[in-house]
């Protein structure tokens, strides 16, 4: 006997492959068919967040991550938040979000990258080398923490 879990996630198998194919409306349609069935409102608003930041629909992106209740939110998501909120230009917003995703999960590289962009944006040049300086300990091979440390000295 198959538990909800198990028949969620095969639901969403499609919905994922169409995602991987590049096929984003075609999968919101399907991730839209299946509401019903999931009935798990924060795994839909996640995956349709992911979409629309995918499509570079940033505003419905956020609107989607909004929805997600607080005790469901992860470092993803967090980061997720922060890239469409740069991509609209609120990169002070964008930079506390990357800050979450960070406390959330605190090797999360792709936060680190977002936050010393978001950083230096915002004119806090010594914040954004103290973050690259961190995230080098983690990843002392990283080029794009690299440059942006050297972009930064510069």
């Amino acid at each position: 006997m198959k538990n909800k879990n198990n028949t969620s996630k095969e639901l969403l198998i499609p919905v994922f492959n169409l995602v991987k194919n590049k096929k984003y409306d075609e999968a919101l349609n399907l991730l839209e068919s299946l509401i019903n069935q999931i009935k798990k409102e924060n795994i839909i608003n996640k995956i349709k967040g992911l979409i629309y930041l995918k499509k570079k629909d940033w505003v419905k992106s956020l609107k989607c991550y909004k929805k997600i209740s607080k005790e469901k939110m992860d470092y993803e998501i967090f980061n997720n938040m922060g890239v469409a909120l740069y991509k609209i230009g609120k990169f002070s917003e964008a930079s506390i979000k990357f800050q979450k995703s960070i406390n959330s999960k605190n090797k999360y590289i792709p936060a680190y990258e977002n936050f010393c962009v978001t950083n230096k944006l915002l004119g806090n040049y010594e914040g954004s080398v103290n973050i690259s300086l961190k995230a080098l300990e983690f990843t002392p091979e990283n080029n794009k923490i690299k440059n942006n440390l050297i972009d930064i000295l510069n």
